[in-house]
C-alpha cells in the first residue's frame, strides 16, 4: 500500500461520501463541529508525528483515516447544500419561470424532455440557477426546435419526483436526486415561449453542434435505420435510433457496453494511437510530444460525442493515465487511475452511485491488475492464436471485478461473454474507424460510397454475430439475485481467491475458502427465507388492479383484463419482485364475474380470496349497483377496486375488516370521499396511490 498512497486516502474518503446519506440533514453547527474535529485531529497529528514510535504508528494511520472519512462526510453535505437551492414554495402553485436548457433535448413520442435550471421567477425574483429541474414540454413543430443553451419562459407547477410505490421497483426519484434533480413539471404548448438562445457553456454548445453536424452527415448516407442506430450509438453516443430488440441481443451476449460511448471507446482510441505514436518514445522529447498528441486526440473524440458525461469521465481517466506514462514507474498506472478517481469525486461526489462510473473503474482496475497474469497462463506460439488469447485475457480480467456488480444490478450473466468479447470489440473498432472515415471523406462521392458500403456490411456482420451468440443454447443465466451483503461477500471471495493465485500464500487460500463458504451459506439461507416467506401483495398501479399471492417459489396473480391481455405490461411491475423472491412459476388470473381458482393452498372466487389464515374481500361496482348482496363477514382486507360508489358506514356494519385497501382504479374524488368516511369511523385504511403497495403476511 505504500506504493499507492492515494488508495489509503481514497478508501476512507469514499466511505465518508457513501455514508453521508445517514447524516444528510446536518445543521450548520453540526458541520462546523465536524470541521473543527478534523482540524484538531490534523493539528495533533502534525504536533505529535515525530513523537509517535514505530510500534504506535497505527495511531497516526487511524487519525488520517478519521480525517479523510469526516472530510468525505462534510464535503458531501456541503455539496448537497450548494446543489439544492430552490425554495420549497416552487411546488405549491403555478408560477412563471425563466429557465435555461442545460442538456440536449430528448424527443419523445408526445413530449420534449428538457433538463433546465431556473434563473428567474415571474421576472422579479432572481435565482442562482444552480439546481437542475426536469420539464416535459408538449411536442409540436415549435418545441422540436428547442436547443441546448436556449432560455424559455414557462408557466407551470413543479412537483417532486414520485417515490417508488411497489416492492423492489427502480427508485427513479433517488436516481434523479443523485443527478441533482428534485422537481419536474409538464408544460403545455401554449404555456411557454422562447426568450433567447446561445446561452450555456460555449464549449459544450460547440460540442453539441459538432456532433449534430456529424450526425447529419451520417443521416445523408444510405444506411438502414437499424444499422444507423448502431453506428450513431458507437460513434457519437446518440442512441435515439437504436432498435430496442437489437439492444436486448447485445445485452444478452454480454456486450451492451459496446452501444454506450464510454471508457471502452476512449480506450480503443487511446490504445490505437498509443501504438501508432510508439516510435516517439525512442526520440528525445518524444514522450512529451506523444502525450500531447494523445491528449489532443482523446479530447477531440470526447468533443465528437458531444462531451457526454461518461466520455468526460473516461477522458479524465485517460488524461491522468497519459500524464502518468511520462514517469517510468510500474505503479504509475494505478496512481494515475486513483488520482483521476479522486478528481472526479471532488467534482461530483454522487458519481460513486453511477452504475456506469462504477463499472468503468472496476473494469479498468481489473484489466490493469489481472490481464497480464491471466495472459501468462498460456503462451501460444501461433501469432493468430496469441492475438485471440490476448483479447480473451482482457475480457476475462474485466469480468472478474465487474461480475458481482452486474449480478446485483442486472440479475443476469452472459455465459458466452468470452466469445462475444473476443469478436465484438474488434468489430466495433472497425465500425468506429469506418464511421470516422465516412464522415471525414463524405465530400468525395466515390470514396464516400465505398466507405459507406464497408461500414454497412461491417455493422450487419457485427449484429449477425451478436444475435447468433445470444441465440446459442444457454446464452444467458437469467433471474440471478444477490443483495448487497451477498455482493460484498462475493467481491471478498473473488479478491482473495485471485490474490492467492498471484502470491500463493496459504493463509490467503484458507481465507478465500472461508469467504466462498460464507457466500454460498448466505445464498442458501436467503433462498430458504424467500421460500418460507408467504404473502399477499396489493400493487399500486395507475388505473389498474393487481394482486400477487406468493406461496413458496410460486405466485398466483389476479389482475385487470387489460393487464391479463398484456403479460409484458404486468411483468413491468412484478418482474423485480419475482426475481428478488426467486419465483419459478406464475399462474395468472383476470378479474371477472366468473373468477374461480382452487388448489390445496388457495381458494379464489369472484368475491373472496382465501389463503392460509388470511382472507380478502373484493369490493367493486357489482356491490354498489346491488348486483350482489353485501356479505356479513370478518376479513383481513376489504379490497376496493373499479371505483364503486359505496357507503363505507353501511358496509362496515356488515363487513368487519382489519384494513380497507383502496387501489388506483378509484377516482380521486371518490377516493377522497371514502377515506374521509374511514377517518370519521376510525377504520384502518391504506391508499395505494399514496402509501404504495400493501403487503399482507401469511402465517
Amino acid at each position: 500500500m505504500r506504493q499507492y498512497p492515494l488508495a489509503r486516502l481514497l478508501l476512507p474518503l469514499l466511505l465518508g461520501v457513501a455514508t453521508s446519506e445517514m447524516f444528510s440533514a446536518l445543521s450548520v453547527m453540526e458541520i462546523i463541529t465536524h470541521v473543527l474535529f478534523v482540524v484538531v485531529v490534523f493539528i495533533l497529528v502534525i504536533i505529535f508525528n515525530s513523537k509517535i514510535g514505530y510500534s504506535k504508528r497505527w495511531i497516526r494511520g487511524a487519525c488520517l483515516i478519521a480525517i479523510f472519512y469526516f472530510s468525505g462526510l462534510i464535503y458531501c453535505n456541503l455539496y448537497n447544500q450548494t446543489q439544492f437551492t430552490i425554495p420549497n414554495w416552487v411546488k405549491n402553485d403555478y408560477h412563471s419561470y425563466e429557465v435555461e436548457i442545460i442538456d440536449v433535448p430528448i424527443v419523445k413520442k408526445k413530449t420534449i424532455k428538457l433538463i433546465t435550471k431556473i434563473h428567474k421567477n415571474s421576472d422579479t425574483l432572481a435565482m442562482d440557477g444552480s439546481e437542475k429541474t426536469m420539464l416535459y414540454i408538449q411536442r409540436d413543430s415549435l418545441s422540436e426546435k428547442i436547443n441546448y443553451g436556449d432560455r424559455i419562459n414557462v408557466y407551470c407547477q413543479f412537483s417532486e419526483i414520485a417515490k417508488p410505490l411497489n416492492p423492489y421497483e427502480f427508485d427513479y426519484r433517488e436516481f434523479l436526486y443523485r443527478k441533482g434533480i428534485r422537481y419536474q413539471s409538464y408544460v403545455t404548448s401554449y404555456a411557454w415561449e422562447k426568450v433567447s438562445d446561445k446561452n450555456g457553456n460555449f464549449i459544450q454548445r460547440i460540442a453539441y453542434s459538432v456532433r449534430n453536424y456529424f450526425l447529419s452527415i451520417l443521416e445523408t448516407q444510405e444506411i438502414d435505420i437499424q444499422e444507423m442506430g448502431v453506428v450513431t450509438a458507437i460513434l457519437l453516443g446518440y442512441d435515439e435510433n437504436l432498435d430496442p430488440e437489437l439492444a436486448k441481443h447485445y445485452s444478452g451476449a454480454g456486450v451492451s457496453h459496446i452501444l454506450c460511448v464510454s471508457g471502452m471507446h476512449v480506450g480503443v482510441i487511446f490504445l490505437m494511437l498509443n501504438y501508432l505514436f510508439g516510435f516517439l518514445d525512442k526520440r528525445k522529447g518524444g514522450k512529451i510530444i506523444k502525450s500531447i498528441l494523445l491528449l489532443v486526440f482523446v479530447w477531440f473524440y470526447a468533443f465528437l460525442t458531444g462531451l457526454s458525461p461518461s466520455v468526460l469521465r473516461a477522458g479524465t481517466m485517460f488524461t491522468f493515465v497519459i500524464v502518468g506514462q511520462l514517469f517510468d514507474k510500474h505503479v504509475a498506472i494505478y496512481n494515475s487511475l486513483l488520482a483521476s478517481l479522486l478528481f472526479l469525486i471532488i467534482l461530483d461526489p454522487f458519481l460513486i452511485y453511477s452504475v456506469g462510473f462504477q463499472l468503468s473503474y472496476l473494469a479498468v482496475f481489473s484489466i490493469v491488475w489481472l490481464q497480464k497474469p491471466i495472459y501468462n497462463l498460456y503462451n501460444p506460439k501461433n501469432k493468430g492464436i496469441d492475438f485471440v488469447w490476448q483479447l480473451a485475457s482482457v475480457s476475462i480480467a474485466a469480468q472478474v471485478l465487474t461480475t458481482p456488480l452486474c449480478l446485483y444490478y442486472f440479475h443476469q450473466f452472459p455465459n458466452y461473454f468470452i466469445l462475444a468479447n473476443i469478436m465484438i470489440p474488434l468489430l466495433s473498432s472497425i465500425v468506429m474507424y469506418l464511421g470516422i472515415a465516412v464522415i471525414s471523406f463524405s465530400f468525395i462521392p466515390f470514396l464516400s460510397t465505398i466507405l459507406n458500403h464497408l461500414l454497412v456490411w461491417s455493422v450487419k456482420f457485427m449484429n449477425f454475430v451478436v444475435v447468433s451468440i445470444h441465440q446459442l443454447p444457454g446464452s444467458v443465466t437469467n433471474n440471478v439475485d444477490i443483495d448487497k451483503t451477498a455482493m460484498i461477500l462475493l467481491y471478498a471471495a473473488f479478491f482473495f481467491t485471485t490474490a492467492y493465485f498471484l502470491n500463493k500464500k496459504k493463509y490467503v487460500w484458507w481465507l478465500s475458502i472461508s469467504l466462498w463458504l460464507m457466500f454460498f451459506g448466505y445464498i442458501v439461507m436467503d433462498k430458504n427465507s424467500d421460500y418460507t416467506n408467504q404473502k399477499i401483495t396489493f400493487y399500486s398501479i395507475r388505473n389498474q388492479s393487481l394482486i400477487e399471492v406468493k406461496l413458496g417459489n410460486s405466485v398466483v396473480s389476479i389482475m385487470d383484463s387489460s393487464l391479463f391481455a398484456n403479460p409484458e405490461s404486468a411483468s413491468f411491475y412484478t418482474s423485480a419482485t419475482q426475481v428478488r423472491n426467486r419465483i419459478s412459476s406464475n399462474f395468472r388470473l383476470g378479474f371477472s364475474d366468473t373468477l374461480s381458482y382452487t388448489d390445496d393452498k388457495i381458494n379464489i372466487t369472484n368475491d373472496f380470496l382465501l389463503v392460509g389464515n388470511k382472507s380478502v374481500l373484493f369490493i367493486d361496482k357489482r356491490m354498489s349497483s346491488g348486483r350482489i348482496a353485501i356479505p356479513k363477514v370478518n376479513v383481513d382486507v376489504a379490497y376496493v377496486r373499479s371505483n364503486p360508489w359505496i357507503d363505507i358506514k353501511t358496509l362496515s356494519e356488515s363487513i368487519k375488516a382489519n384494513i380497507w385497501v383502496f387501489d388506483r382504479t378509484n377516482s380521486p374524488r371518490n377516493l377522497e370521499r371514502m377515506m374521509e368516511e374511514c377517518k370519521q369511523l376510525g377504520l384502518n385504511f391504506s391508499d395505494l396511490s399514496e402509501d404504495g403497495a400493501y403487503e399482507l403476511r401469511i402465517y
